[in-house]
């Protein structure tokens, strides 16, 4: 994880946006500025960006807008909140709406760096482990066997070839089907001690 994240900074207050790119360029984050919430998404659907920096007041539509933008339009991109009126209702509404974090300006520089770190870890880690649990369900649906992945015994993952060699289907598993149904006493003695 030796990168930098490529930021995108959104905020229409001219002076804060371009003092605080000069701040993210000098700790060496490639910034780039958005002045509205249109330029913004223009922005995000031509380059990727590793963080986005969203105020949240913008003169043309909020940043939670451009959040909701990201969310639906599946972009790898994790969002900090910036604002300048700090609410309580609208720091929940962007968690909820999948935001990492929330910060008030002016932003404390060392606040906001360390923000970004964490930031972009978390990011890669959930990229990282979302392709990793694609990696998995190919290798199961490519597996002449039949492959399940259980939790204290209840099977949570299966591939077709288990469905095909058991007779169970996908909404059957979804209602809960457990190891002792499928298993021998002696074989779910085995995966017990594992």
């Amino acid at each position: 994880m030796g990168s930098v994240p490529k930021i995108l900074l959104v905020d229409d207050e001219e002076r804060f946006a371009k003092s605080l790119q000069i701040i993210l360029m000098h700790y060496d984050y490639p910034c780039t500025v958005a002045f509205s919430g249109a330029e913004a998404i223009r922005f995000l659907k031509e380059g990727s960006f590793g963080i986005a920096l969203l105020d949240v007041n913008l003169p043309d539509m909020s940043g939670c807008d451009i959040l909701d933008f990201i969310n639906s339009a599946r972009i790898k991109t994790t969002s900090i909140m910036l604002t300048g009126i700090s609410t309580v209702e609208t720091a929940v509404q962007a968690m909820k709406q999948g935001a990492y974090d929330f910060l008030s300006k002016p932003v404390n520089h060392e606040l906001l760096l360390k923000t970004i770190g964490n930031a972009f870890r978390h990011h890669t880690l959930t990229w990282e482990l979302a392709a990793s649990e694609k990696r998995f369900k190919v290798l199961a649906e490519a597996s002449m066997e039949g492959v399940v992945v259980h939790h204290n015994g209840n099977l949570i993952e299966a591939n077709n070839q288990f469905f095909s060699m058991f007779g169970y289907t996908k909404e059957e598993l979804g209602q809960g089907i457990f190891l002792d149904k499928i298993l021998t006493p002696s074989s779910r003695q085995i995966v017990n001690q594992h």
